[in-house]
């Protein structure tokens, strides 16, 4: 079953509706999106019990005028659903898929958005983390009424990464108190043939599905060098990949920033097995330096679509720089 996100055809109109922001004229970027963003979601979290249809649209168009200065088709697709949502008929089974929906937009928007500062950068990437485990908990099949609480989560998590997008205070400090599990770290070893299976899976993957096995690929280079970093002195370099990697698996399909967050997230691997030692390891500065050659060679300023030989030799060459020192590694 297709979900109609504008103009459904045939919906009565309801009772209690709120007027578009774009039929107001109302400015998207003014001064009080931000602080009435924060307002809608708490109203939402104080009575979760209460919360509709309706009540969602209007907090994803406080979420929408928000999220504009980040991503303006995000903010526009929102504003759609909004819509929907606000005039489609009561109890709907489209309802939660439109919700999802919404939710994934604004993680897609957030996972692409650049320019953040450096000091605030380890915090923004916990915040999308914490946000994506809270849309994961979102079910499209289950009613509103029956998954208030994870639907307040989920929109307080998306409401602190816009923030802390647009260089404000995460209001509701959702990361501080949501533990996202780790994924369960191997043997040094382990990790390591993890990490060469899925160069392998990834040169075998129609071009559709790059994206996500290049993902997978970084996922497993964190995974080793969190094996091998036993003082945890590179947990946020470790974190840097792996939010490279969840941007790339969560993120929009059609972003043309791919290429430049795998360049990044290899460029990382690479200087943190370097800080490891490895660097100087025998034999290792030769593998090292033909690895950073094969990084170097992706640009980000093209499509991934056209870089489909670059990608493979730059997550074949790093890994096999990794695996060059295996023997080397104290077990």
């Amino acid at each position: 079953m297709s979900l109609c996100i504008v103009g459904c055809s045939g919906a009565a109109a309801q009772p209690q509706t709120f007027p578009s922001r774009a039929a107001t004229h109302e400015s998207a970027t003014s001064p009080e999106a931000l602080p009435r963003l924060r307002a809608s979601v708490e109203e939402l979290s104080d009575a979760p019990a209460q919360i509709d249809q309706h009540k969602l649209g209007k907090t994803l168009e406080d979420l929408a005028a928000a999220l504009e200065p980040v991503s303006k088709a995000g903010a526009l697709r929102l504003g759609k659903i909004a819509q929907t949502l606000n005039t489609s008929p009561a109890d709907l089974l489209t309802h939660p898929g439109l919700l999802k929906q919404a939710l994934d937009i604004t993680l897609q928007a957030l996972a692409a958005a650049h320019g953040i500062p450096s000091e605030r950068r380890a915090s923004y990437q916990r915040a999308v983390q914490t946000s994506s485990s809270a849309n994961d908990a979102v079910q499209q099949l289950v009613p509103l009424s029956e998954q208030a609480e994870p639907i307040a989560t989920a929109l307080r998590a998306a409401t602190d990464a816009v923030f802390l997008a647009q260089g404000g205070e995460p209001p509701f400090g959702e990361a501080d108190t949501t533990d996202v599990p780790a994924a369960p770290l191997g043997s040094f070893k382990s990790e390591i043939e993890q990490a060469s299976h899925d160069v392998g899976a990834l040169s075998q993957a129609k071009w559709m599905h790059a994206r996500v096995g290049s993902a997978r690929v970084l996922s497993s280079l964190a995974a080793v060098i969190a094996a091998a970093d036993r003082g945890g002195k590179l947990k946020a370099r470790i974190d840097e990949i792996r939010f490279e990697a969840e941007r790339l698996e969560k993120g929009d399909p059609l972003n043309f920033g791919q290429a430049g967050w795998i360049k990044t997230g290899l460029t990382n691997a690479l200087d943190a097995w370097e800080a490891l030692g490895y660097g100087a390891a025998t034999a290792a500065p030769g593998w090292l330096r033909n690895a950073r050659r094969a990084v170097a060679n992706l640009s980000d300023k093209e499509p991934l679509t056209f870089q489909r030989g670059a990608l493979q030799e730059a997550c074949r060459s790093t890994v096999d720089a990794f695996a060059a020192a295996q023997d080397l590694h104290a077990p």
